[in-house]
Parts: structure tokens; sequence; C-alpha cells
């Protein structure tokens, strides 16, 4: 069944709500909110594997922020200070994902650099090939057709 043009934006409307309130915040990293389904060991060891600190907002990672916002520089930073380039977030959407769905060339280069996996997919069975496909990236898409013909 395919889905609507309302339903596709679903992930990007959840995306503007968790950064409009981390801006409202100063930018600062909050408390994750409870999952009551989790105990608190599942958590610790959900967020310990993922290589996440308690205090990332909803578990957006700043790797995550930063490509979806196309700060650069926020990037470099938070692959130096170790957040998982391929970590996914709700939705099952990947740094890169978010990065070639908006157009950041730059970034998307960077994060393949750094490991990023071009053929992973969100929940919707899209990889970042096909979310700059849709968004008409031109550019981004046919950087990574040649990531996956060297891969």
């Amino acid at each position: 069944m395919k889905k609507s043009r309302v339903n596709r934006w679903i992930p990007a409307a959840g995306v503007v709500l968790v950064l409009s309130l981390w801006i409202s915040a100063g930018g600062k990293e909050a408390t994750p909110p409870e999952n009551k389904s989790l105990t608190r060991t599942q958590k610790e060891l959900l967020f310990r594997e993922n290589g996440l600190k308690k205090d990332h907002f909803f578990g957006y990672t700043n790797l995550i922020l930063a490509s979806l916002q196309g700060d650069l520089p926020g990037v470099e930073k938070a692959l130096k200070n170790g957040d998982k380039v391929n970590w996914k977030m709700e939705w099952g959407y990947t740094a890169l994902m978010l990065a070639a769905d908006r157009g950041h060339l730059q970034i998307v280069r960077l994060l393949v650099e750094n490991g990023a996996e071009v053929k992973l997919t969100n929940d919707e069975g899209k990889t970042a090939f096909d979310l700059a496909r849709r968004e008409g990236h031109s550019n981004v898409e046919a950087y990574l057709v040649s990531v996956q013909q060297h891969h």
C-alpha cells in the first residue's frame, strides 16, 4: 500500500518538533522521556551499546541533529566525539539519510568517508539514495550511485 504524501512527512514533523524543543532549551541536550516499556537496565544497555549518553534528547544524537541542519562543523565535532555514524533514530533514519533527504552533499560525503552504510534502509525500506531521489537532489543521488558502484 502506497503511503500518502502526508504520512511521508510525519518523520520530518517529528524531527522539527524535537529540533524546536532542543533549540528552545538553548541547544542543550535534555533527558529523554521515560519509556515505561523498558526497564532501567534495558535503557542503560540500549544507550551504552549505541554509544549514547543518557542526556541525548529523545535518542537524537548530536550527529543526527547536525546532519539534519546542514551543520558541517557540528557533524565533524560529533564524529570526533564518537557519535555512532550508523545510529538509527525514530522511523529508522540515519544521519546519512537525513543529510541526503535535505541535499547536504558535503555532509553526505563526510559521513560516507567515516563509515556510513549507504545501503541501510529506514522503516519504509528507503535508502539515503531513495530519499535524495525523492527530493530531487541529483548531486547527492549521483554521489551515492558512485559510492555504491565502488562497494
